[in-house]
């Protein structure tokens, strides 16, 4: 678990990161949870809110995409805007590197983008 000190320190950082961004390429990716429902009619998913970005991060444009799984690279929204920026290089930040980070990185890395 992460104490409160160490997460406002690494907002801080991330922060400082993003104000040197180039804004036309800023992303932000939220995390959606699919909840699945079986009945009697059948089976159907839903999707409500999952982990939302923290209101102390710096938002230097209203870029947000949506992801269901851990990798950031499974969100279709992503893949488009990859396509359309012939995007190869990416910084990824985020809190918890041993688990959505990570599998980030991994997804970046099979899609064949280099990471800094």
């Amino acid at each position: 678990m992460i104490s409160p000190a160490e997460s406002k320190l690494l907002i801080e950082n991330v922060n400082s990161v993003t104000s040197k961004a180039d804004t036309e390429k800023a992303i932000y990716i939220e995390s959606v949870a699919a909840n699945l429902r079986l009945n009697f009619n059948g089976i159907s998913v839903d999707f409500s809110e999952g982990l939302q970005l923290d209101n102390r991060l710096l938002i230097v444009i209203s870029n947000k995409m949506v992801k269901n799984k851990p990798d950031s690279f499974s969100s279709e929204q992503l893949r488009a805007f990859i396509k359309t920026h012939q995007a190869s290089e990416f910084v990824v930040v985020g809190l918890l590197d041993e688990h959505c980070v990570l599998e980030t990185l991994l997804g970046g890395f099979n899609w064949g983008t280099k990471l800094l």
